[in-house]
């Protein structure tokens, strides 16, 4: 979990490099000092005698955070209800089945019967459509966010 490419630090900084330059440079420079931080920390290891009571606590901490930035991902690439409910009922599915694989078949079976047989061409072109001008809307928001910050800071040096 201390990897590279560990979910919770990637989703942060990410998260924090897309806010703009002003609060991050560069992403490769976020996930550095990141790292750094870490290597750090990890000098203080007498430390640890004192924190290890918490330690439960802080992994559980650590596995929540990184269900809640692969939870933010995944939802995003939803485009309809429908795809957002079967990626739902799928991940409740492999979290409690006693083997990973049943809950992935699960979900596949799901999308099968929900995406492919329950729906005519019509319904799923109109819910594909309405996905569409959802995303395209709230892409928009963001880009207009962006170029009022962009304004802000451009009448600001000014």
């Amino acid at each position: 979990m201390s990897g590279p490419l560990w979910s919770a630090m990637t989703v942060s900084v990410a998260e924090r490099y897309k806010t703009g330059k002003e609060n991050m440079y560069s992403i490769f420079g976020g996930a550095c000092t990141f790292n750094t931080t870490k290597w750090i920390c990890q000098l203080i290891v007498p430390l640890m005698a004192l924190i290890q009571p918490i330690l439960p606590l802080a992994m559980a901490q650590t596995l929540i955070i990184q269900a809640f930035g692969s939870f933010y991902v995944g939802i995003n690439m939803c485009r309809t209800n429908v795809e957002r409910g079967v990626a739902g009922i799928t991940a409740g599915a492999i979290a409690t089945c006693a083997n990973p694989s049943y809950g992935l078949f699960v979900g596949i079976a799901l999308c099968i019967v929900m995406e492919i047989i329950g729906m005519s061409k019509k319904e799923r072109r109109a819910n594909v459509e309405e996905g569409i001008e959802i995303y395209l809307k709230n892409t928009r928001a963001e880009l207009d966010e962006q170029d009022a910050k962009a304004a802000a800071k451009l009448s600001k040096k000014a």
